[in-house]
């Protein structure tokens, strides 16, 4: 099999690293507010605080790439630049401001430091519109090999 070529390579280390930021933070506030994962989901969001708002934005941005899905490429890339950049360059913005308040070495800031070391991945999908917002689809395909592995 061929290797792939850098551009692509690269949209699938964004794409998992988007993966990755949802599920550091949703886990970093979860641990910081000694919750457990058995709570009931309405419960268990009564203590995410300022995590919540994170994981809302994130939201945000996935029910704008829903929206523009059956789009082409240029027009979601345009549209993208539109509706999701200003969501993004939010949630970089309170990430910059929260990694200031958290104490060094805590699951927040690891998650935090996470984030914005990888904020270049994270947002290469408002550089091309044939990038998608994650790899779930790939990993849902590969999900039955992987477990036959173990």
């Amino acid at each position: 099999m061929a290797a792939l070529p850098c551009s692509q390579r690269a949209a699938i280390g964004s794409e998992v690293v988007r993966h990755h930021l949802r599920r550091r933070v949703l886990l970093s506030v979860l641990q910081s507010q000694g919750a457990h994962l058995r709570q009931s989901p309405s419960r268990l969001l009564d203590g995410l605080g300022h995590g919540f708002w994170t994981l809302q934005r994130i939201a945000q941005i996935y029910r704008v790439e829903r929206e523009l899905a059956e789009m082409p490429a240029e027009e979601r890339l345009a549209e993208r630049m539109n509706i999701a950049r200003p969501l993004w360059e939010q949630l970089q913005a309170w990430l910059r401001l929260e990694r200031g308040r958290v104490p060094d070495g805590s699951a927040t800031a690891k998650a935090l430091n996470y984030s914005l070391n990888a904020w270049e991945a994270l947002t290469r999908n408002l550089l091309d519109g044939d990038v998608p917002v994650d790899n779930n689809h790939c990993e849902n395909l590969i999900r039955p090999w992987a477990m036959t592995c173990s």
